[in-house]
């Protein structure tokens, strides 16, 4: 049928019609005969789910041979496989880090493309958008050391492993310390650790906190003023109360910062004294240091003013 022809009323077409031009249709098309083939419309919005390189999700009044696509598939519960039958699915891949937004379930897992390496996060447990963990962000080195302060969860970095914490380090009084660490995006710091191998007289400041690879303080812990707040041989635990817990933002060499003042100060477990220029090592940070005259904890955006020092090497315990 070739041309324009406008219809007023209902018609009936028998047998086979060829349109050469497209059909317009302002009413209700009723299509009749079995079985149905092209040109049958999809009017229900539900069932349209979105799918690469198909039509978008609610794509009302597509032909259903070329608009309609399936949801999601399930998550993945093998059958038959002795000891791993729980439910799994791969659930795509993310620029750095774990899913920031979005509803996942637990057995998930995602590719993450890091600036230099590419690491998996798993869906430890489901919701919106889940927690999430990754076994690159834990290495197994990390496994040999005690957990702090009764904690039951392995920590999740360390500044030196345990096997070179073997120095005693004796910060100033009022000068504050730091030591550089490497996180992986998407790790939650909560609380940095320090083991005291002799106590302290006379403290009126005692915090520690978290900076960024520009030396800018995010996060901070509540200011400690006991006097004997240290003791010999102790194991402490100090939380981030300010701008933590603390989400690593990006991949990166970040700083622990530990800051004391008191008429006798405590002495620490350090890591290995650094050699003759090593303390330079470390995408332009030095490996450990002092970081400026300090007493009461420094405000969460502070940049810090570092000096690197071979033999300044607190060893922190970062869970």
């Amino acid at each position: 049928m070739a041309g324009t022809r406008q219809v007023n009323e209902e018609q009936t077409f028998a047998g086979p019609q060829v349109f050469s031009q497209g059909v317009t249709v302002s009413g209700t098309l009723t299509l009749g005969g079995s079985p149905l083939t092209a040109g049958l419309i999809d009017g229900t919005a539900s069932d349209i789910q979105p799918s690469p390189g198909t039509r978008a999700a609610g794509s009302v009044g597509m032909a259903a041979d070329s608009g309609h696509v399936h949801g999601s598939p399930p998550a993945f519960a093998p059958g038959g496989l002795t000891g791993a039958t729980s439910a799994s699915r791969y659930a795509g891949a993310t620029t750095g880090g774990p899913p920031s937004t979005g509803t996942f379930s637990t057995g998930d897992w995602i590719i993450a493309y890091e600036t230099a390496f590419a690491c998996t996060w798993i869906c430890v447990s489901g919701g919106t958008p889940g927690t999430w963990f990754c076994p690159a962000a834990s290495s197994p080195e990390l496994y040999k050391e005690p957990f702090i302060a009764s904690s039951t969860t392995p920590p999740l970095a360390v500044t030196s492993y345990r096997a070179n914490g073997t120095s005693t380090v004796s910060p100033g009084s009022g000068t504050a310390m730091y030591s550089s660490v490497p996180l992986v995006k998407g790790q939650v710091i909560s609380n940095l650790s320090l083991l005291s191998l002799g106590g302290e007289t006379g403290g009126s400041h005692c915090w520690v906190a978290l900076a960024d690879t520009g030396a800018v303080v995010r996060a901070v812990s509540a200011d400690n003023t006991g006097a004997t707040f240290w003791a010999g041989n102790t194991a402490k635990t100090l939380s981030l109360s300010t701008g933590g817990p603390y989400t690593v933002p990006a991949t990166g060499l970040y700083l622990c910062v530990f800051g004391m003042t008191a008429t006798g100060m405590a002495t620490f477990v350090g890591g290995n004294n650094l050699g003759t220029g090593e303390a330079g090592w470390g995408s332009g940070l030095a490996a450990c240091g002092t970081a400026g005259s300090i007493g009461a904890p420094p405000s969460t955006g502070t940049t810090l003013t570092l000096s690197a020092s071979a033999t300044a090497n607190l060893k922190f315990v970062l869970s």
